[in-house]
């Protein structure tokens, strides 16, 4: 398997392919918010990626994983995570070895680092922040969340942002505008597949396999992206021998072919597009992931 990386790929690169499989993943979802252009607003990219300098007082739009994921982030500051430091982390939670302290509770409590900013986290929906996140993490992250003194409110509409900062109303309604000061808004409200490359290839004739994110945006889930390449390379096995790019036929073995395709377009995180072309011999299987 041959990997190209660090390279943008067009549709004109991937003539001479049997099948493409499209995994480019998402983008940002455009939540269409008057004054979304200040220069305060910022994107999820911009702060994770791209290391954009956020404010002491931050507000943001959107409490899906990534809204969780990002005021997590932000309120931790120069201060390492305690995940790996056993004896950080039993502190932040207050616990011990039950050998010591009765419950394994640790009497001086826990020892929580104040945040390094003040975030609020907002969302559309009435009801629970964090209600739709892992059911075995998700109380993780609302309780660290809390620890950390983040303010979560629901059912707002989002009004405009100004220099004032955000202006939020409650309800149907839209009762009770409230403007929350703000340095820094950062955008969360969720992803669209991104396919831009999906309809170049489809303008050419050429009919790409969707998977991950770039098929379905919504929760991402890398074992549903395995299974979907999965389903697409037996499909193609069903249909008779798929050929490689000099016309050689290959054996149809759609598990083999799925393991090697598939570590590189299981990722949603970084926009790629993974092709095979294989060899009568699948032992000497190439191929190509840019």
């Amino acid at each position: 398997v041959q990997l190209h990386l660090n390279r943008k790929v067009a549709a004109a690169d991937l003539t001479g392919f049997d099948e493409v499989i499209v995994a480019t993943g998402v983008e940002p979802r455009d939540p269409k918010i008057p004054g979304q252009d200040h220069p305060k607003v910022l994107s999820y990219i911009d702060v994770l990626r791209h290391g954009k300098p956020v404010g002491e007082r931050v507000a943001i739009i959107g409490a899906g994983g990534i809204g969780f994921d990002v005021a997590e982030f932000l309120t931790h500051g120069e201060h390492p995570s305690t995940t790996l430091d056993l004896p950080a982390w039993k502190a932040e939670w207050g616990i011990t070895d039950p050998a010591e302290a009765r419950g394994g509770l640790a009497t001086a409590g826990p020892h929580v680092t104040p945040p390094a900013r003040h975030v609020t986290l907002l969302q559309r929906k009435k009801g629970k922040l964090g209600a739709g996140l892992g059911k075995t993490t998700g109380w993780i992250h609302r309780t660290v969340l809390k620890m950390k003194a983040v303010e979560m409110v629901g059912g707002v509409n989002y009004e405009r942002i100004a220099d004032e900062g955000l202006l939020v109303s409650y309800g149907d309604k839209r009762e009770n505008p409230t403007w929350i000061a703000c340095d820094t808004v950062v955008l969360c409200a969720g992803q669209v597949p991104l396919r831009a490359l999906a309809q170049a290839l489809e303008g050419q004739g050429i009919k790409p396999h969707l998977i991950g994110g770039a098929l379905e945006a919504g929760e991402l889930d890398a074992k549903r992206a395995i299974d979907q390449a999965a389903i697409a390379q037996d499909q193609n096995s069903a249909t008779g021998a798929m050929r490689n790019s000099s016309g050689t036929a290959w054996p149809r073995k759609p598990s083999a072919c799925a393991s090697k395709v598939l570590p590189a377009a299981a990722s949603t995180a970084a926009a790629r597009v993974c092709l095979e072309s294989f060899s009568p011999d699948p032992l000497t299987t190439t191929g190509r992931c840019a």
